[in-house]
């Protein structure tokens, strides 16, 4: 078992990336890559949960989106696509994703903060993603790569164990991370504690060689620190009002949107407003909105992340 330690994972990512590419070779559907057998990636600080290596070029709000796909249950091929135009790639009918985790998920959430807040010390809060009832059975171009998520609270703080059968270190790691410990935050917030330690256990992590040259880029690559500011209840009580947004910001006109009259706290703001900066982004449009660009500036936040493309 391979172990990587780290505060932030831009700090550990490039080391992993060079550990792959010094690792075993095995061909999966005759698919050359490198890979480490298991290997775990601890996170101690989950805030610090973004990756900004200059090389990865990471699409931020994919994350963002994937995680409210969670809490939404979608599968929709329209939603993701928005955010991440590769996905198209593992639809099995050009409608849904058969592999989604919303919909897997989303009546096990209530759950697990149920069980934890009537037993503090439960072993029992498990969420299963991966049904081998079901998925050992099916051809798909999306077969989920998490089997589960196991939640403990260990002085007095919310630990999250994820096992996943498979991570692409490039396209799979540095999404999941992020997806997976906004969850932890999110059910942490509403159990009125603060977050812990993020154990990322993976049966198979590795490196594809189509992407050795990109990961040797990664490796010498410039990246800074960002870290998120705090989720609060304003963001866990209105999600409602989150995923609202989300879709306002999506389908219309941002000309007048005012999320200030609605929202207060910086992670909410943040979350949306990145949202807003990437349908400009995306688009290519100018970006102007003084009210926003003076909260960038003010907070000096993962806001930051679009802002400097734009402005």
């Amino acid at each position: 078992m391979r172990t990587y330690i780290c505060e932030h994972i831009d700090e550990i990512y490039p080391t992993i990336l060079k550990d792959l590419l010094s690792a075993n070779i095995v061909y999966p559907r005759n698919l050359k890559c490198y890979e480490i057998s298991p290997a775990t990636i601890i996170l101690t600080d989950i805030r610090n949960r973004t990756i900004t290596n200059e090389a990865r070029e990471l699409l931020f709000t994919f994350g963002l989106a994937e995680f409210l796909g969670i809490m939404s249950a979608k599968n929709s091929v329209d939603f993701i696509t928005y955010y991440n135009k590769k996905m198209k790639n593992y639809t099995d009918n050009n409608l849904t994703f058969y592999g989604a985790y919303g919909p897997r998920l989303i009546s096990q959430i209530p759950q697990i903060i149920h069980k934890l807040k009537s037993d503090k010390d439960s072993r029992q809060a498990v969420m299963t993603i991966y049904n081998g009832n079901q998925d050992l059975f099916v051809q798909s171009k999306d077969i989920p790569c998490t089997v589960s998520l196991q939640f403990f609270i260990r002085n007095n703080k919310l630990d999250l164990i994820v096992y996943m059968r498979s991570n692409d270190i490039i396209y799979g790691t540095s999404y999941d991370i992020q997806v997976f410990t906004l969850l932890q935050e999110f059910i942490a917030t509403k159990l009125e504690i603060e977050p812990g330690n993020y154990y990322h256990i993976v049966g198979s992590l590795h490196l594809y060689d189509d992407f050795k040259q990109k990961a040797e880029k990664i490796i010498e690559s410039k990246y800074y620190l960002l870290s998120w500011p705090q989720m609060t209840s304003e963001f866990t009580n209105n999600f409602d009002k989150i995923l609202y947004y989300e879709q306002f910001i999506r389908n219309n006109d941002l000309t007048q949107i005012n999320i200030f009259n609605e929202f207060h706290d910086s992670f909410t703001l943040s979350f949306l407003i990145n949202l807003i900066l990437f349908k400009f982004y995306r688009s290519k449009q100018k970006f102007n909105n003084q009210q926003i660009i003076d909260f960038i500036f003010k907070e000096n936040n993962v806001c930051n992340y679009y802002s400097r493309k734009l402005l």
